[in-house]
């Protein structure tokens, strides 16, 4: 915990010198901005203990992590379409393994049946400082514009757990959560995306923001755990996200 702390007390200093310097700028070549997204994240292969043979667990089917996350950005324009920017944002990822539960139907106000469901969550939180190169491909007198992007985000683990939720209904009521061990904590991804945003050029700029990311290392520090269980996956994640600078 201790380490998880330090490296994201250092995340937080970096970005805050970064953003010093670019404010003593004072052009119009710099913006800062916050936005907000979701996201659907999932391991590439199954984990433990979904990766062995159990009777107990051969109802649950892969699914992915939906999630949310938050951050601030700094945009430095470089000239001919191009612009660089860093994030610093509160990412949650993770993975999800939902289970139907057969003995419960639920009933909509249409009457139409619909089943209910246990989940199963890997839930990896990181503070990630993406840094992105830009490219504007539009003209300039657009009234939108579109940009696409690609870059590194190397991030810390800052929470990591399980935790079990049974659907509020069931004979189970209560919630189960453990630590998860073993995560890796320290990681990058590669990321790559497309913006669409409001090309006028007034004071305040909104875009919507869609990208994909996958670790470039396993999600785990170990290929197996103490009982010969897979650890061994990257992750991939999708992202919607809304902001303004």
């Amino acid at each position: 915990m201790r380490n998880q702390m330090k490296c994201a007390a250092l995340f937080l200093l970096l970005f805050a010198m970064s953003a010093e310097c670019l404010a003593q700028d004072g052009s119009q070549r710099i913006k800062f901005g916050i936005k907000a997204g979701f996201n659907l994240s999932y391991f590439t292969d199954d984990v433990a203990p979904f990766d062995q043979p159990d009777e107990s667990l051969s109802a649950f089917k892969r699914g992915e992590r939906p999630s949310f996350v938050p951050g601030i950005t700094i945009d430095v324009r470089l000239g001919r379409g191009f612009s660089f920017i860093t994030e610093l944002l509160y990412n949650t990822k993770g993975m999800e393994y939902d289970e139907q539960v057969p003995w419960i139907v639920i009933i909509d106000r249409e009457g139409k049946e619909n089943s209910a469901y246990n989940h199963f969550k890997y839930k990896i939180n990181y503070l990630e400082l993406p840094l992105l190169l830009n490219y504007n491909f539009s003209k300039r007198t657009a009234k939108t514009y579109w940009k696409v992007y690609t870059g590194i985000a190397p991030a810390v683990v800052i929470s990591s757990k399980t935790k079990m939720d049974y659907y509020k209904e069931s004979d189970i009521q209560q919630d189960a959560k453990s630590k998860l061990q073993d995560t890796r904590f320290f990681n990058h991804s590669f990321i790559a995306g497309i913006k669409m945003g409001d090309g006028l050029g007034t004071l305040y700029e909104g875009y919507i923001d869609l990208r994909v990311s996958y670790t470039l290392s396993p999600v785990f520090n170990r290929a197996l755990n103490d009982t010969g269980g897979n650890l061994d996956t990257r992750m991939y994640t999708f992202t919607m996200s809304f902001g303004i600078k």
